[in-house]
């Protein structure tokens, strides 16, 4: 995976599924900003037909500012969110 942790640069596409210990452990600590799409990426298949949506929102996550201004120059209808300030504590499934 792309991060300051490997120091690779690069764009991930991947679900927007902010509350897994994934996201909490690598996306949140190291990711320069966070593309949310308005509605749901969908795909092509081969045919060249549309698919259907998929089933869980997606984001895209850049590493390095150039991508973060390919992602604020993208065009995409989103919520932007920059470099994640993390404050570590009690977590709340811990309460």
């Amino acid at each position: 995976m792309p991060g300051s942790a490997t120091g690779s640069l690069g764009i991930l596409l991947i679900f927007g599924r902010t509350e897994t210990l994934a996201w909490q452990e690598q996306i949140w600590p190291f990711a320069d900003a966070i593309l949310f799409p308005h509605g749901r990426v969908r795909f092509c298949l081969p045919s060249g037909e549309r698919a259907e949506g998929g089933t869980a929102p997606s984001s895209l996550v850049a590493y390095g500012q150039g991508n973060v201004e390919a992602l604020v120059n993208s065009g995409i209808t989103r919520a932007l969110v920059f470099k994640a300030q993390m404050i570590w504590g009690t977590q709340v499934s811990q309460l």
